[in-house]
């Protein structure tokens, strides 16, 4: 009879394995969480091939405030044609046919437009005539001209620096402006500004000592001054009282 444990290590191992407890715990792990991993995939799979979503898009802080935007504009838009359907339920508007004029309307519309103006504008040209004469067909009608050579010395002057109350007609140059006194008081830059003495011209003569009045304040606002800090003030709240000692014996 053949030795069973000679020349036999392989069977020895495998009886070995199967009755320890590694081959329990492998047998456990193929078993349970090879199984558990092999229903899970499965599930996975089934759900991408059913629910097959897109890839998630992230998206920036601008274009998430112009999406809401543009929808907040779509809804307004939705509410406002909305507003005017039911207006438009509420209160139909009938669209009335076409006009037409008929030929008295006409005539009495072409009176009305044309003929009565042209006719007012000739009896005020026959007014004018009566009143200024007929006027020259040879002088030329360019406005332009006939402003320009109708201006007076006064609007043909450079225009000055004075203000536009001067008057060329009524020699106002020789009426100072408050900030002209020390300028024209100085006798060598009177020649350089052509200005005349005042004095017997009919002008308006500085009055400097009336400058200083009103240069001068027309009030000072006294120094407030504190009571708590006032040295000849007494304290508040200070009793000032003779002792009399006589009224302790």
């Amino acid at each position: 009879m053949p030795n069973p444990y000679t020349n036999n290590t392989e069977a020895a191992y495998f009886v070995d394995y199967y009755g320890s407890k590694r081959m329990l715990q492998d047998s456990t792990n193929r078993l349970y969480n090879g199984g558990v991993r092999r229903k899970k995939e499965a599930v996975r799979r089934v759900e991408q091939e059913v629910y097959n979503r897109p890839p998630t898009v992230r998206r920036t802080q601008q274009e998430i405030d112009e999406y809401l935007r543009v929808r907040v504009e779509e809804e307004l838009l939705r509410r406002q044609q909305h507003r005017v359907e039911l207006a438009r339920e509420l209160y139909p508007t009938t669209e009335s046919p076409p006009r037409y004029l008929t030929g008295e309307e006409f005539q009495r519309h072409v009176k009305h437009v044309y003929t009565d103006p042209m006719r007012r504008r000739e009896l005020r040209e026959r007014e004018i005539e009566k009143v200024f004469g007929k006027r020259d067909p040879s002088v030329s009608p360019n406005k332009g001209s006939k402003r320009r050579s109708q201006k007076s010395p006064e609007d043909d002057a450079p225009a000055p620096w004075r203000p536009s109350s001067a008057s060329l007609q009524y020699n106002d140059g020789q009426q100072y402006l408050v900030s002209q006194y020390a300028y024209y008081a100085d006798p060598k830059k009177s020649g350089e500004v052509l200005v005349r003495n005042s004095k017997g011209s009919g002008g308006r003569a500085p009055n400097y000592n009336r400058l200083t009045d009103l240069a001068r304040p027309l009030s000072v606002t006294p120094k407030v001054v504190d009571e708590e800090t006032d040295g000849n003030q007494k304290p508040p709240f200070r009793v000032d009282r003779k002792i009399s000692y006589q009224e302790q014996l």
